[in-house]
């Protein structure tokens, strides 16, 4: 059993949510996932900044110290000494040569607090020693000093002939040691000798700045860390990840709600416009499955977009044109079904009375009564005048077409006042045909006889009895207009149409012919029949036919 298709709003949303919402939605996810990740990479390029302007303060300081240094280790005789002590070294303070070392080794005052001279065999050719400062914060002093040793060379051989070992403060190769980090809340580490000691003191084991990152205190750390050959040192800087990347990850969530509120937002007016425009058109849709049904009569609200809106009156138009168009088609096959009936009626009604008007004649030619002579022509007037009539309906019924010919409209009206008038008299109501104007149109008398008669005797069935009917006519230069009104109850509003149609009567004996053929017969002579009957009662038939001047 399949389910029920989509309804086009469900699928207008559908397309939205998929081709919208879903590629936004994700591209939303993907950016809050990698705020931390861009936080990150952020903070890292800061840490490697930072690093590199420490690495390159102490590469750029280590050069100067190095030099004086140096300058220590090859006064000239220097590395040919035995070991000699301070104290001999004071008592020859007059000594130039002692002079020069003295000189040099004040020059590294506040840079190295003891150095060692070795000759090539390691053997001490010199100590230089003084006070060491406290070991405080003041003026950046703080920390171990960084043991180094350099070479000395011959200048002419490029030899090694010996050494110069000392421990330099990390303050003279990088100033605001303690604070030199670039990064809020990065912490600056020094490692320095083969066993890679922490000069400096940290909060935290120093084994975990051997990674790229560790886990401190339940924050994740980045370690950055680069190796210097001289002076030899690790320099490390670490920073949390945490403290770094939370604004980003914080403006990332309020992005996210932000986002899902206009997203919620969105799809709500979303909903709302797509109900809009797609409302009249499952109400099209729903009617044009009930007008397949063949309910006619149902219609749209024409409302929405102007585009539905056009829709809707084209739907409109259309249903009633093709209400319109049915109709007629069945009015024309009623009309043919009573041109049928009309010519059969006409063939029956026309053989009795053949014999009749015989027997009537026979009976003329033998009678010598003169008063029964006049009856039987008065007979046989209104047989001749019934023959003509049915021979008129039964043009008019098989071809819609008569031979028309001038006529004075007074002759039918007449005749057919005269046949009418008994029924009239029978309920007791009046009909009246006084002052008729002579008035000429192209058609058959007959015809139109027969055509005033269903009207006059569709009147005297409206009567009651003391009613009155009357005929007027009235023209201009092209037409002529019969009218027969009568002061009846008159024809409820909802019917006025249906009473035009084949076969549809009010009266339970009636035919429902009368007035299709009177109908059949005004528009076979060019013209037209319309009916007005108002809510206060009262009936009137109009038929317009063009006029003749002879």
């Amino acid at each position: 059993m399949s389910g029920r298709p989509l309804s086009l709003q469900a699928r207008f949303i559908l397309v939205i949510l998929l081709g919208v919402v879903a590629p936004l939605a994700g591209a939303a996810y993907w950016l809050t996932g990698t705020t931390r990740d861009s936080g990150e990479a952020i903070l890292r390029a800061r840490l490697e900044e930072s690093l590199g302007d420490a690495v390159r303060t102490m590469g750029i300081n280590w050069i100067r110290q190095r030099s004086s240094l140096l300058d220590l280790a090859q006064e000239p005789g220097m590395l040919s000494l035995t070991l000699v002590d301070r104290t001999a070294l004071a008592e020859n303070a007059g000594d130039r040569r002692s002079q020069g070392l003295l000189h040099s080794w004040n020059a590294l005052e506040g840079v190295v607090d003891r150095a060692v001279l070795r000759n090539d065999r390691g053997e001490i050719l010199e100590t230089f020693e003084r006070n060491p400062p406290p070991r405080s914060a003041v003026g950046g002093v703080l920390g171990t000093p960084l043991p180094v040793r350099i070479p000395i060379r011959d200048p002419g051989s490029g030899q090694e002939v010996g050494s110069l070992e000392a421990h330099v403060e990390l303050s003279s190769l990088l100033p605001g040691v303690l604070w030199w980090s670039g990064v809020g809340g990065a912490l600056l580490a020094l490692f320095g000798g083969d066993e890679g000691v922490a000069l400096l003191p940290l909060p935290m084991d120093p084994g975990l700045f051997d990674g790229d990152r560790f886990e401190w205190r339940g924050e994740e750390w980045l370690v950055i860390r680069h190796r210097l050959d001289e002076p030899p040192v690790v320099v490390a800087l670490a920073a949390p990840v945490g403290a770094f990347a939370e604004p980003f990850s914080r403006a990332a969530r309020q992005g996210a709600i932000i986002f899902a509120t206009v997203l919620v937002l969105g799809v709500a007016m979303a909903m709302f416009l797509t109900r809009r425009m797609t409302g009249p058109l499952e109400q099209l849709a729903g009617t044009a499955e009930s007008v397949a049904r063949g309910e006619l009569d149902r219609r749209v609200a024409e409302e929405g977009p102007d585009e539905i809106q056009r829709v809707g009156r084209a739907f409109n138009s259309m249903t009633a044109s093709l209400r319109e168009t049915l109709r007629k088609l069945s009015q024309q096959e009623a009309a043919a079904a009573v041109g049928e009936f009309a010519a059969s009626l006409a063939h029956e009604v026309r053989n009795p009375l053949t014999s009749i008007r015989l027997d009537l004649e026979r009976a003329q030619e033998r009678s010598d009564d003169e008063q029964a002579g006049v009856l039987v022509a008065r007979a046989l007037a209104e047989i001749e005048r019934l023959e003509s009539t049915v021979s008129g309906s039964l043009r008019v019924a098989r071809s819609g077409n008569l031979e028309l010919i001038p006529v004075d409209v007074r002759h039918p009206l007449e005749n057919a006042a005269h046949a009418a008038k008994p029924e009239f008299e029978s309920r007791g109501a009046e009909l009246e045909l006084d002052g008729l104007p002579e008035m000429w149109v192209r058609g058959d008398a007959g015809a139109l006889e027969q055509l005033i008669l269903n009207l006059l005797r569709n009147a005297a069935e409206a009567l009651p009895g003391g009613g009155r009917a009357w005929i007027h006519v009235d023209s201009d230069p092209t037409h002529v207009w019969i009218s027969v009104s009568d002061d009846g109850a008159g024809i409820p509003a909802d019917i006025v149409d249906s009473v035009l149609e084949p076969f549809y009567s009010t009266k339970p004996e009636g035919t429902g012919l009368g007035l299709p053929i009177a109908t059949r017969i005004a528009r076979a002579h060019g013209g037209d029949l319309t009916i007005e009957s108002g809510p206060e009662g009262g009936t009137t038939v109009r038929i317009v036919l063009p006029r003749y001047v002879p």
